[in-house]
């Protein structure tokens, strides 16, 4: 039944897609970030989703009238020089039959990236590109943390199988990257109830990092918490 409620809603997104590529980027970034169709069973399994949303929202980026405007600093200069060090470093490889799936990964993402760069420019975009990120990796952050208290930190926690997360140490990034936007969520909220949900879902997700074991993940962790401590104006609440 979720697979079906899966299909139906991405079949509703082509065409708003289409007319709108920032929807597009939005409905691409949930699938490559969350994978929930690695969270359903039947045919929304076998079928390539995010390929599909991909190819309708670059042909929406090319032929709908919407602004555009790619950033012009040096940040973006970097990671065009990183994409070509991308391929240079594999077409040298010893073995470069075993780097080029990894390169089709990367420069896909950074497709997605030169999207989100060019599409996201306003505030609202911005934002909604934030809460969006947020949403889908921030669901395993507070599942995992959950698991990791129902069990007593007894099970190794780890992403959905075949996404960019399914190894621990790449959930442990994922999560330790959104936790400091979860923060801006709850600052930028004037909700309370919405502020508590934030604030119980950082602290979840700390929980799911440890119970990941990853040890890069905890030194990532320990890293933006003691950037944390050192933002904060109650340092002795904050260091507890």
């Amino acid at each position: 039944m979720r697979g079906y409620l899966l299909l139906v809603t991405l079949l509703g997104f082509i065409p708003v897609s289409l007319m709108h590529p920032f929807i597009g980027v939005l409905v691409w970034c949930w699938l490559s970030f969350m994978s929930p169709h690695q969270l359903v069973w039947g045919l929304a399994t076998q079928l390539r989703l995010n390929l599909v949303i991909s190819v309708v929202t670059i042909l929406g980026y090319i032929f709908s009238r919407e602004p555009k405007s790619m950033p012009s600093n040096a940040s973006i200069v970097f990671i065009f020089i990183f994409a070509l060090i991308w391929i240079i470093t594999t077409i040298t490889a010893m073995a470069p039959y075993l780097a080029e799936d990894l390169l089709i990964r990367y420069l896909k993402t950074f497709v997605l990236l030169i999207l989100i760069m060019s599409l996201a420019n306003s505030r609202l975009r911005l934002h909604a590109f934030i809460i969006v990120t947020v949403i889908s990796i921030g669901y395993y952050g507070v599942y995992g943390g959950l698991v990791g208290v129902i069990s007593g930190g007894n099970s190794q926690f780890t992403g959905p199988p075949g996404s960019h997360i399914d190894d621990n140490n790449h959930l442990a990034l994922a999560i330790v990257v959104i936790i400091p936007l979860m923060n801006y969520l709850r600052m930028y909220s004037e909700n309370k109830l919405v502020r508590l949900a934030f604030l119980g879902s950082m602290g979840l997700s700390v929980i799911t990092v440890l119970v990941t074991y990853s040890r890069g993940g905890f030194l990532g962790l320990s890293a933006m918490g003691a950037m944390f401590w050192w933002k904060s104006k109650h340092k002795l609440v904050s260091l507890i």
